[in-house]
Order: C-alpha cells, then structure tokens, then sequence
C-alpha cells in the first residue's frame, strides 16, 4: 500500500492547500502557488481544484462522527486547535487494517496542537496532540489521486 507523505503547511490558513499537495504528491508551496487564493477568496471549489490536479472526489455532507468505511481516504473539517472558531483541514485515511491515519497538515509546526488517531497510546502522546474523537465531518471521499493511485 502506498503511503501519503505528510507535510506541514506553512501559513496559518492553508490547511487546505496542504492537504490536497499531501494528495496530489506535490509540495503545499506549489498548490499554494497556484491555487490557494481561488480557493481563499471563494472563486473556486476544493472540488473544481481538485479535479484541475488528476483527482476523483465526491462531496460528502451527511458523513461525520462515525466510523470511516475501510478502504477509503477522506478529506475532513474539524475544530481547529490553534485557532479559536475557525475549522480546520485534515486527512483520514481508513486504508489501514489495524487503525486509520490522521494526516494533519498542523502536526510538525512550532507551537500547534494537532491531531492523532484516539486509540493512540497516552503514554505515546507528544505534548500538543489531541486525540482525534468527534465533532468532524468527512467533505469529501477520495477515490483517486496522484499520490495513491485508484482508491477503493
């Protein structure tokens, strides 16, 4: 199985840029580049974006806070942990048989709490991780993307 490679988004607000240049195996600096500020001021869907980079997705609005379906990868909004009343953008990726991944485009950044998986180990926790638990909502279910290939 091919691995998504994490990166870390390097403004505050491109949380989203990041994760779909996690999906589409570009760096976030060239996403950003060429399409966060569309997607920013509201000119562009995340959709319409992600179909300009050789991805397949479906807009998802009734999925949150239950179990991801095995096989899929997901592109999830949740609460931001570093600031307040604002969501925030990560990646499920329910591939794995024994748990899901969280690909948090926060963890890495100097200061930010982040997300990890909730079955993760108390005692394996960094300081600023924040068990992954409730209060998401799946956007959108990958089915195809430069970085994975066909999805299941």
């Amino acid at each position: 199985m091919i691995e998504l490679i994490h990166q870390r988004q390097p403004t505050n607000n491109s949380c989203v840029s990041t994760c779909l240049a996690m999906l589409a195996g570009l760096p976030a600096e060239v996403v950003i580049a060429t399409h966060h500020d569309d997607y920013f001021l509201r000119l562009r869907s995340p959709l319409a974006i992600m179909e300009d980079m050789g991805m397949m997705a479906v807009p998802l609005s009734s999925l949150s806070n239950v179990s991801c379906h095995e096989g899929c990868v997901y592109l999830v909004a949740v609460q931001s942990l570093n600031c307040a009343q604002t969501s925030h953008q990560i990646i499920l990726d329910c591939r794995h048989p024994d748990g899901y991944r969280i690909y948090d485009p926060q963890m890495g950044n100097d200061g930010c709490r982040f997300y990890v998986p909730h079955f993760q180990e108390d005692n394996c926790l960094e300081p600023l991780a924040v068990k992954f638990e409730g209060g998401w909502v799946a956007d959108f279910r990958i089915f195809e993307c430069p970085a994975l290939g066909v999805i299941s």
